[in-house]
């Protein structure tokens, strides 16, 4: 069965609007629940209840998608805002994104709601007729994954309105068009990686680059396992108003989270001292940066020089909040580790977040080939 997802942007004034400018992502697993909380009055007039009235609605759960430098990309529209775009050289442009810069809906450049559609071709593939049309959605969590022996994946957990129809299911020629269209370049994939680094400094007016220790396959100390980054944020969901059934509007409540946890090979205990804060535990721990980049194998210049497909994230102001090194019989040993990233006043952010492809500038979410 060809099992599909697409979304299609949505204005922040017409939360819960469908539009029909569809996104199409390669799915690598989709949980997405609608909930009804109805009513059922426990009136005294019987032991059992009698009555029954329709309550409120709303959506939660979670899909994972392929993270490749032209179509990922949207959804970090969809959670952040539109890029900051700049010519790298001939059809090259690095697009870069901060998180926990400017949280809000009321610009068009920033954050933007949207329709999701899940479904299965039925014309093709024999399976149901109809996609699931849930109308105002949002991204509250998207987290990044990188396991050694895997591909790097995507997990982008939603909150939607509640407004959910059945329609028209999109054709397999057409979902078939819009991945081709948008997924011009391969995805990224454990090897993919060049640098991590831990321990960096962040450079005054720019970003910070090379300044830590590179933890990618050390031959003598620490290296790199694995990596998970979640960033977050947190709405109001009790937003509902008389003579509604549904989410009225996506309105911010609580702080945007930059969270994570490493595992790292146990070849020294320099990141533990860091967690203690010294050797001897005698000083709080300093804050540090955590860089990580991958470059795809093709080329997102023309011309020449060769300039290759990248991602980097530099969580700038960096924190750890928990270090543990179980021993188990004979097993390699291993240190995993938790982080907390915090605003840093001179990026701006708490994530910073640069894709360098062809596409100049992500603001017009449509479905085409970059």
């Amino acid at each position: 069965m060809a099992r599909y997802i697409a979304l299609s942007e949505e204005t922040y004034a017409a939360f819960r609007t469908p539009t029909t400018t569809y996104l199409y992502f390669k799915l690598l697993s989709e949980s997405i629940t609608l909930t009804r909380e109805d009513y059922f009055p426990e009136t005294a007039e019987h032991w059992t209840v009698v009555d029954k009235g329709e309550g409120h609605f709303s959506h939660a759960g979670d899909f994972e998608v392929l993270i490749e430098p032209n179509q990922w990309p949207k959804l970090l529209v969809m959670f952040i805002g539109d890029s900051s775009a700049t010519n790298v050289t001939g059809t090259a442009y690095s697009n870069i994104w901060k998180f926990g810069e400017d949280e809000n809906f009321s610009a068009v450049t920033k954050m933007k709601p949207f329709t999701t559609y899940i479904g299965v071709d039925g014309v093709l593939s024999g399976g149901v007729d109809d996609d699931r049309q849930i109308c105002g959605t949002v991204i509250e969590t998207l987290t990044i994954e990188g396991t050694a022996r895997e591909v790097l994946s995507s997990t982008v957990s939603v909150l939607g309105s509640g407004l959910e129809n059945l329609t028209t299911a999109l054709t397999q020629e057409d979902v078939t068009t819009g991945l081709e269209a948008a997924y011009d370049q391969p995805y990224f994939v454990f090897g993919d990686m060049v640098e991590a680094r831990i321990g960096g400094t962040v450079i005054a007016g720019g970003v910070t680059e090379d300044t830590g220790t590179n933890v990618l396959a050390s031959a003598t100390g620490t290296s790199i396992e694995s990596l998970s980054l979640t960033l977050k944020r947190s709405y109001d969901t009790e937003y509902y108003m008389l003579g509604q059934r549904y989410w009225h509007k996506p309105i911010l409540s609580g702080m945007a989270e930059v969270t994570g946890t490493m595992e790292l090979s146990w070849q020294d205990q320099l990141e533990y001292e860091r967690y203690l804060g010294s050797a001897a535990a005698t000083a709080d721990q300093s804050s540090f940066a955590l860089q990580f980049r991958w470059q795809g194998a093709g080329d997102a210049d023309t011309g020449a020089p060769v300039v290759p497909y990248e991602l980097e994230i530099i969580i700038p102001s960096v924190y750890y909040t928990g270090s543990s090194i179980p021993v188990s019989a004979r097993d390699r040993i291993k240190q995993t580790v938790d982080f907390k990233g915090i605003y840093n006043t001179t990026l701006n952010c708490a994530a910073w977040i640069e894709v360098v492809n062809k596409n100049n500038g992500y603001e017009t979410l449509v479905n085409v080939a970059v």
